[in-house]
């Protein structure tokens, strides 16, 4: 079981084990006690819900919870997201679903107080929780900060919670295994950053060779690209490559940049390759192409700041994806 990582070698090595698991790189990690979950619920004047049924459960610090809408406290929060026998079928799934519903509650409660509205109000809300959690060396109190201030800009229905497709253990039916293909679909969309709701976005580009665009006249096997990471993200060039490999094209390498870099997103090619620059411009979401004479059957693909991902013609998720997001967090009954 993956959570025997945890137990076995801690966080460094739940961390290793997920990354090798899914293929999908992480930046960052946060580990938090129960008191520091309760610490960050009170300090946020505690989280709207909507309770279905009463609930009784000894074995979730003596939850006691009536039917209807009610504000949780740090207490309340913290057996309502332990609670499982006391609710619903008893399952781990099933309390997933639940901790799922509450993360979009408290996801909607910070983005709708003045959590967000000033640095100070900000700075005051993580002192108040920093002293119970446990972070990687890199993702000190300024870098959420700036998290928390980029989210400002997210719609609600943009958070989402998903659940990888599973099913039962063919060895143990008690136990649930990840339900394949699908599983792995999944985790190649979230490495490559493809839409994983299935909403339609808008057309990123247009006819001049910017992501988006007609479906070039070349395929993908018959293209060679150089991919080139010019952007702070550990690991972005491996899985783009990922993702273009798995669409057939022939990867030749990935690297970082030398001397000056494009502010857009960009497919490099030399003469006479320009469809097949077009043929990677258009799997992204906001590349554009331009011609470098020193290149030559080999298309090079510079990541910028600016890169959005995959524009979603490829595989995406499979509809097996369980989704659910913030803006469907059952605040109020009825």
């Amino acid at each position: 079981m993956i959570g025997e990582a945890m137990n076995s070698g801690g966080v460094q090595c739940l961390w290793k084990s997920v990354e090798e698991l899914t293929d999908v790189h992480i930046d960052h990690f946060v580990m938090l006690d129960f008191i520091g979950f309760k610490d960050m619920v009170d300090a946020i004047g505690g989280i709207p819900m909507c309770i279905p049924e009463p609930i009784q459960d000894s074995k979730a610090g003596d939850l006691s919870l009536p039917a209807g809408e009610q504000t949780l406290d740090g207490e309340e929060a913290l057996g309502y997201v332990r609670s499982r026998k006391g609710q619903g079928d008893g399952s781990d799934l099933s309390r997933i679903k639940r901790q799922q519903e509450f993360m979009g509650a408290m996801v909607t409660k910070v983005m709708s107080s003045e959590v967000l509205a000033s640095p100070g109000n900000l700075y005051s809300f993580l002192g108040s929780v920093t002293e119970h959690i446990t972070t990687d060396d890199e993702l000190n109190v300024d870098a959420m900060a700036d998290i928390a201030i980029a989210m400002r800009e997210v719609d609600l229905s943009d958070v989402n919670f998903i659940t990888v497709p599973n099913g039962p253990h063919p060895a143990d039916q008690n136990r649930v295994a990840w339900t394949e293909p699908d599983a792995t679909e999944l985790f190649n969309a979230i490495a490559t950053d493809e839409n994983l709701t299935g909403d339609d976005e808008d057309d990123a580009g247009s006819s001049d060779g910017e992501g988006g665009s007609d479906a070039p006249s070349v395929e993908p096997e018959e293209v060679s690209v150089e991919i080139l990471n010019a952007t702070d993200i550990q690991g972005l060039a491996n899985e783009v490559s990922e993702g273009l490999s798995a669409e057939g094209y022939q990867v030749t390498g990935t690297g970082n940049p030398e001397g000056d870099v494009p502010e857009q997103t960009t497919v490099y090619y030399g003469a006479g390759n320009k469809e097949h620059a077009e043929a990677v411009a258009a799997e992204a979401t906001n590349a554009t192409t331009e011609e470098h004479p020193a290149l030559a059957d080999t298309v090079q693909l510079v990541l910028s700041n600016d890169w959005d991902g995959f524009s979603g013609g490829g595989g995406g998720a499979p509809d097996s994806v369980d989704s659910t997001s913030a803006a469907d967090a059952e605040v109020e009954c009825g």
